[in-house]
């Protein structure tokens, strides 16, 4: 008797290779993705010359952490033939991260009103929070970061800036989200002094208009601030005529006014009075004529019209009053006579100079 013995010693044939399989992070181990291909022994194909059926096995032999939730997996692939033969093959299985971070957010613009102090509390806040911005990222945690560098100046100290916002996952992958911080100033200055009604005295000893502009120049003494920019001071005052119908008073309007130009307005009242009388400059004169047996009337007229040629000025007042008043009548021989009078400068505002006495006399000289 005698055995022929057919013997298999020899390992599969790996026909084709495990492949390497990369697949995108889903942030939960990819595992769907995973089993199928180990399922699929790695995409593997073995022959062997004297079998038909194969056990397939695999083994976690390293593991490689990357970025994020991302790594990759070593395995090894065992087939075994139904003699008991094996052969083996190593492949990876990485899981990568190149997707953007997904802004579920975006940043919002920001308005503040200015303080005069760069409103650093509200920008700092702004800024720590990202603009109120906010992302997610499936395959780890988001890093935020910005732009920011310069406030481009406006009127005073307002002004404003673009920021682009930066959200970075574990692996470098970015999106961005861009927002405006502007500083406003809406708010007008304020009177911390108000404006001082002003009264001058119209009497010539002192100048009521150099009064007057010194009063506008400052403001009439108010005081005024802003938190936000240098102020300038205005007003509508007009010139005026230093008569007497200013002693009721004129209202002045002062505005103040940013460099945003916000406005707030006061008023305060300019009151020129007038208690000083007219100065006589030259007194009245006596004045002599020739009996003309009709009473010199056209001699005594002109005399009282040029107010027997006193003169008198006032400061306050262009234009002055005369005023004349008979006091005495002194008959002598035949027509002549002495009367006495007294003339009056009266200016604009009622006020009466001192009186100037002076005599219109008519005598006889002459023959029958």
């Amino acid at each position: 008797d005698a055995t022929f013995t057919i013997e298999d010693n020899n390992p599969p044939t790996i026909d084709m290779p495990a492949l390497n399989e990369t697949v995108e992070c889903d942030g939960a181990g990819n595992n769907t993705e995973l089993n199928n291909w180990l399922n699929n022994n790695g995409g593997a194909v073995v022959s062997d010359d004297c079998a038909t059926t194969f056990t397939w096995e695999y083994d976690l032999v390293n593991i490689d952490d990357n970025c994020g939730n991302t790594l990759s997996r070593t395995y090894r692939f065992i087939v075994t033939d139904e003699c008991g033969n094996t052969a083996s093959q190593e492949a990876d299985f990485m899981i990568f991260d190149t997707t953007n971070p997904d802004i579920t957010a975006d940043a919002e613009d920001i308005m503040v009103e200015c303080n005069g102090s760069s409103n650093s509390a509200e920008i700092i806040s702004w800024l720590n929070n990202n603009g109120n911005a906010e992302a997610t990222d499936r395959c780890g945690d988001v890093t935020w970061s910005n732009d920011y560098g310069q406030i481009a100046a406006d009127c005073g100290a307002t002004g404003g800036v673009i920021v682009t916002f930066t959200a970075t996952d574990d692996c470098g992958n970015a999106s961005t989200t861009t927002a405006n911080f502007i500083i406003n100033d809406d708010t007008a200055p304020t009177w911390i002094i108000a404006p001082q009604d002003l009264e001058v005295e119209c009497d010539g000893s002192e100048d009521p208009m150099g009064q007057i502009v010194s009063w506008l120049e400052r403001a009439g003494g108010g005081e005024a601030e802003d938190d936000c920019s240098a102020i300038s001071y205005s007003n509508d005052f007009s010139i005026i005529d230093l008569e007497c119908d200013m002693e009721g008073g004129v209202e002045v309007i002062f505005t103040v006014t940013d460099a945003c130009g916000n406005f707030t307005t006061a008023t305060a009242l300019l009151r020129i009075t007038d208690d000083t009388a007219p100065i006589i400059m030259v007194r009245a004169q006596d004045m002599t004529v020739e009996c003309d047996g009709e009473g010199n009337v056209d001699q005594l007229d002109n005399w009282i019209e040029t107010h027997g040629g006193a003169e008198a000025s006032d400061a306050c007042s262009t234009e002055l009053t005369w005023l004349y008043r008979r006091r005495s009548e002194l008959g002598s021989c035949g027509l002549t006579k002495v009367m006495i009078y007294d003339f009056t400068a009266t200016d604009a505002c009622g006020n009466t100079s001192v009186i100037s006495t002076a005599a219109f006399t008519i005598e006889d000289t002459t023959m029958p």
